[in-house]
């Protein structure tokens, strides 16, 4: 550990130090979470290859992802900057889904990446996404004001 760890006086450095919290706890960034946990990546059922962003339906609102980059391998805690533009009618914010494919069944996260976000208009984005190392297929989806739906998938590579 750390010299300047044992020095800090704050409530995790002394947790730390009396044993009660590992340090490597306090490795990754002060914003990040798991979007995925190590557990629920090991217990995946991969599905076959896949581009790395996939338009599915795109009868709604258009779907920008500006971070992650989709190309190339990634590192781990990961910023999700993503933009909904209207076509037809204005995107409905509470419509959005974020959903992780394990393969069998997909698992919503939405309510993780939504915890850590910031929404300004029509953007969202959420800092500091740990995801394990490995292959990782997420799906977007959001609806507009005239109830059509774009579904984009995602699909990123996280380097050890």
């Amino acid at each position: 550990m750390a010299a300047s760890r044992i020095l800090d006086t704050s409530i995790p450095a002394l947790a730390v130090a009396a044993g009660l919290l590992a340090a490597s706890a306090f490795d990754r960034p002060a914003l990040a979470y798991d979007l995925l946990t190590a557990e629920e990546y090991a217990e995946r059922t991969p599905s076959g290859e896949t581009r790395s962003l996939t338009v599915s339906a795109n009868d709604g609102p258009d779907i920008i992802v500006h971070t992650p980059e989709t190309s190339g391998a990634l590192r781990s805690p990961l910023d999700f900057d993503v933009e909904f533009r209207a076509k037809d009618a204005e995107p409905v914010m509470g419509s959005l889904l974020v959903e992780y494919d394990l393969g069998l069944f997909w698992k919503d996260v939405t309510a993780r990446i939504a915890e850590h976000a910031e929404i300004t208009g029509n953007r969202i984005v959420s800092r500091g996404a740990d995801l394990p190392a490995g292959d990782h297929h997420l799906r977007l989806s959001i609806s507009d004001l005239a109830g059509k739906t774009t579904t984009t998938d995602l699909v990123l590579t996280v380097a050890d």
